[in-house]
């Protein structure tokens, strides 16, 4: 009885340590590839009321062409879900977000795909206040800028008498 408990124990051991020494991707049941790794550089840009993503090809492409990449947004608040996919063409290194709210942030990354499955996730990106293309000090350089013209014309023009 002790031996074959025993047993039980040392096969779900071996079992384990299997699991945890061989990567997941390391065997394939598919015949000649893998799914690719992720997209490297995976950056953006936010302003002007757009998000404009960049990205690198893979590093490798898992044996097979390249097929699409997905881009998951998800916006900044309570709930946090990465909902909103964008599937984009593979002959694509770039990525304008049009569809973005002013003020609004959100959190991107992306993944490859080729006929043996979807990458691992990408770095993420983070846009902060999107906004149309100025900044606060901007804003308030403008209003001040403005004023000092309006007191100008003010004082300097001729007056109607």
């Amino acid at each position: 009885m002790v031996q074959a408990a025993f047993r039980v124990v040392a096969v779900i051991f071996v079992v384990c340590l299997a699991l945890i020494v061989i990567p997941h991707n390391a065997v394939s049941l598919n015949s000649g590839g893998n799914p690719p790794s992720p997209p490297c550089g995976f950056d953006g840009k936010a302003g002007g009321g757009i998000v404009r993503l960049s990205w690198y090809t893979p590093i490798d492409n898992g044996g097979a062409s390249i097929t699409e990449y997905r881009i998951y947004r998800a916006t900044c608040g309570a709930n946090l879900g990465f909902n909103h996919v964008i599937p984009v063409s593979s002959s694509k290194t770039e990525y304008i977000d049009n569809t973005v709210e002013n003020g609004g942030s959100y959190v991107y990354y992306m993944t490859a795909k080729n006929e043996f499955g979807e990458s691992d996730m990408s770095s993420m990106f983070y846009a902060e206040d999107v906004g149309f293309g100025i900044s606060a000090t901007e804003f308030l350089g403008c209003i001040v800028g403005f004023g000092f013209i309006g007191l100008l014309i003010f004082l300097f023009l001729p007056r109607r008498k």
